[in-house]
C-alpha cells in the first residue's frame, strides 16, 4: 500500500496565505497595513478608517521638504530624473517636479493612475513606486520598478512625500 497522507495540507506548503479567509491578514477596514485588502498597506503617517486610507489631521509638507528628498535621492545631477531626457518622462529637477508630478498620468500603466492625486496619497502612483507595492505590468510584462532602485526611502521621507500630497501637494 502506498504511503498515507491523512491530515489535510499534506503538499508540504506553509505560510500566510489562506488561513480563515478574509481573516488572515486582520481587520481590513481598520489595519493601516491591510487597508481595504490584505497586503494593502497605506502610506506612512494614514490611518485606515472603514477600509479607506485617511490623511493624518493636520498632515502638512511643503514642495521645498519633498525637492530635498527628490534631490538627495532620484533628482540629484546625472541621476535617472535629473537629465536631458529623464527617466520615464519625469523630470525631479527643482523647478520641474511639481509640474511633472501633480496630476499627470504614470507613463508606464496606461490605466489613468497619477503620479500625484492631491489629498490622495494612497491613491498616488509615486507612493506606491516607493513602497514597491500595486506596481504596474510594462509592456514587455514585467512589473514596474521599486523607486529608487537598489535602495530604499527611510520611511520618515516617504510620510514627508505622504503628508505633502495628503496636504494638496501645494506648489
Amino acid at each position: 500500500s502506498s504511503s498515507s497522507s491523512t491530515g489535510a495540507g499534506g503538499s508540504g506548503q506553509g505560510g500566510m496565505g489562506g488561513m480563515g479567509g478574509g481573516s488572515a491578514c486582520g481587520d481590513t477596514m481598520t489595519d493601516p497595513m491591510n487597508c481595504g485588502a490584505c497586503g494593502n498597506p497605506c502610506a506612512p503617517g494614514q490611518t485606515c478608517e472603514t477600509g479607506k486610507c485617511t490623511c493624518a489631521a493636520g498632515a502638512t509638507a511643503t514642495m521645498a521638504d519633498v525637492q530635498a528628498i527628490f534631490s538627495k535621492s532620484c533628482g540629484s545631477a546625472g541621476n535617472c530624473h535629473n537629465k536631458a531626457n529623464p527617466s520615464a518622462g519625469l523630470s525631479l529637477m527643482p523647478g520641474n517636479s511639481h509640474g511633472s508630478l501633480v496630476n499627470v498620468d504614470t507613463n508606464s500603466c496606461g490605466d489613468g493612475r497619477k503620479r500625484v492625486l492631491p489629498g490622495e496619497p494612497s491613491e498616488s502612483y509615486i507612493i506606491d513606486k516607493v513602497m514597491n507595492k500595486q506596481l504596474c505590468k510594462l509592456g514587455n510584462g514585467m512589473n514596474s520598478q521599486k523607486m529608487p532602485p537598489g535602495s530604499t526611502l527611510p520611511m520618515a521621507d516617504i510620510e514627508t512625500i505622504a503628508n505633502w500630497i495628503c496636504a494638496g501637494a501645494p506648489q
